[in-house]
């Protein structure tokens, strides 16, 4: 009998069933237990930072993570109790420890995940939404309810003598949940909407890390979704009215997106671009079958 407990010890495991462990012992601490949609939505995050840790250019492995001490698998629970997976744009931020030889791992949502939450928790349905960059020459009519408070956009004409992907013509940006809040009559949509100014832009593209911008610069509307985004999911009308479940608020899930509203969205790290780094490389390489570290039994 202590042979075969021994020889179920020594079986190796792969880094992936190591690390889900790590998360659901993480969760029994807590007095939780993750159902089976929680534990492949861990999987699922798990299997994205893989891929950037595997298609990485300095050759850094899962050993060179400190998964403890940058509080990993803490932040894999919060984001699959929240029903976010790395399919929800979740990006893998990898950065030097500042007294270890290690790397950090911290798990970043993009605008696509504050958009899942505020249509997943909000108090009313949200059917869909519109973003839109205001720029320069352009008229907006507007009109103000001081019943509800609520802002509604009534006409946007856009100048279509100019540029409208170049920073410098963008003055502003605005996003509209349309909401149905009469069950009733469901097709009767409210706006809720959210703007902001070149100021609050210049905020963002200021925060980039990259002294040439080059991401704002490939792409400066998607930039400034992302920013007006943001504003939304943080804004008087959305973040009051947001409607955790009760295991997500006891469980102290909800920490995740106020460590995230700390995070710098917009910055640009060295590994967080995800996507490109999907689109570069072949998939078969961020699957388990390339992962070389095997973990067994300390004891």
């Amino acid at each position: 009998m202590e042979n075969t407990i021994q020889e179920v010890k020594k079986q190796p495991i792969s880094m992936t069933e190591y690390v889900l462990n790590m998360v659901v012992n993480y969760a029994a601490v807590g007095g939780e237990v993750l159902t089976e949609r929680e534990k492949t939505s861990a999987i699922n995050i798990i299997t994205l930072t893989n891929r950037a840790i595997v298609t990485n250019k300095d050759g850094i492995t899962w050993n060179d993570i400190d998964l403890r001490g940058c509080g990993y698998a803490e932040q894999v629970k919060h984001w699959c109790k929240l029903g976010i997976t790395g399919e929800d744009k979740l990006y893998i931020d990898i950065r030097n420890n500042k007294y270890k030889p290690k790397k950090d791992i911290f798990i970043k949502p993009q605008y696509q995940v504050c958009e899942k939450l505020m249509t997943m928790y909000f108090a009313y349905p949200i059917v869909r939404f519109k973003t839109e960059v205001i720029c320069i020459g352009d008229e907006i009519e507007k009109e103000e309810d001081f019943k509800t408070g609520l802002t509604t956009i009534i006409s946007h004409k856009r100048n279509k003598d100019i540029d409208r992907n170049k920073y410098e013509n963008i003055i502003g940006a605005y996003k509209i949940a349309f909401v149905s809040i009469n069950p009733e009559k469901p097709l009767d949509l409210t706006q809720i909407y959210v703007e902001i100014d070149r100021n609050r832009i210049e905020r963002a593209y200021n925060a980039s890390s990259s002294q040439d911008k080059s991401v704002w610069n490939a792409d400066t509307v998607k930039m400034v979704k992302k920013t007006v985004t943001w504003e939304m999911f943080n804004s008087e009308q959305i973040r009051p009215f947001m409607k955790y479940p009760e295991d997500v608020i006891k469980g102290g899930d909800l920490k995740i997106l106020e460590e995230s509203e700390e995070m710098d969205f917009n910055k640009e790290t060295k590994y967080e671009n995800v996507d490109k780094v999907g689109e570069e490389i072949d998939k078969k390489v961020a699957t388990e079958d390339v992962i070389d570290v095997v973990y067994e039994d300390e004891n």
